[in-house]
């Protein structure tokens, strides 16, 4: 509601309607990339858990207070994923935890599960995943990861970025690649903050995920 009194409504659209983007490029049959209603890549993943993070679990006086300092939000949103990742029923998981510009995103590493599957409704919960984000894992059957910055974050001008397009709408979007393109090269999206423990699956999506983002870069985050 906050987001569209402000005018920012493109952000909600992709949590409203269902997927109709291009398809980039197919890593494997259950991973895929897409390119975003306002121009972005993003990774659409069947079987790679990914955790959107905005905000940390409060208790009541953490509400009442608030945290000011972002830098102290997204602390506190790390250490929560620590103490999930070293509980017993996730041991044989590894938990890889990436700062965005907003929060964090936490990517599991030597688990294949569903969306919509038990064990993943209790992480979406013991994480705090953003809630928007939840909808959208159920209601697409799938996890989704921005893999380049958001134009308005990088200082270019947003733009709506339909499929299927019209030869004109192609040629005002190859124009506007460029520019949205050059600029993002000097931005990460993602920055590897930790990884606790690593087991070997789902390594082909996850590496091409970090390389594209720039996970393990000192760049800006866009």
């Amino acid at each position: 509601m906050i987001a569209k009194i402000e005018g920012r409504s493109d952000e909600l659209e992709e949590y409203t309607v269902e997927i109709r983007e291009e398809i980039i490029k197919e890593i494997d049959a259950a991973n895929i990339i897409t390119r975003n209603r306002y121009g972005a890549l993003v990774l659409n993943t069947e079987d790679l858990p990914i955790f959107d993070i905005d905000e940390p679990k409060l208790g009541f006086f953490g509400w009442l207070f608030g945290l000011k300092a972002d830098l102290q939000r997204k602390e506190l949103i790390y250490q929560q994923v620590r103490e999930v990742a070293n509980r017993p029923e996730f041991s044989n998981i590894g938990f890889r935890i990436y700062e965005t510009k907003k929060g964090a995103r936490v990517i599991l590493d030597g688990i294949s599960k569903a969306a919509g599957s038990e064990e993943i409704a209790k992480l979406f919960d013991l994480l705090n995943a953003d809630s928007l984000y939840q909808t959208l894992c159920l209601r697409q059957k799938c996890y989704r990861a921005r893999l380049t910055p958001k134009p308005l974050n990088i200082g270019v001008k947003q733009k709506k970025v339909p499929f299927p397009r019209t030869d004109f709408q192609q040629t005002d979007l190859e124009k506007w690649l460029a520019s949205y393109e050059q600029r993002a090269e000097r931005y990460a999206t993602c920055r590897l903050v930790e990884a606790i423990r690593s087991a070997k699956a789902n390594r082909g999506a996850i590496a091409y995920h970090d390389e594209i983002t720039r996970a393990n870069s000192e760049m800006p985050l866009g």
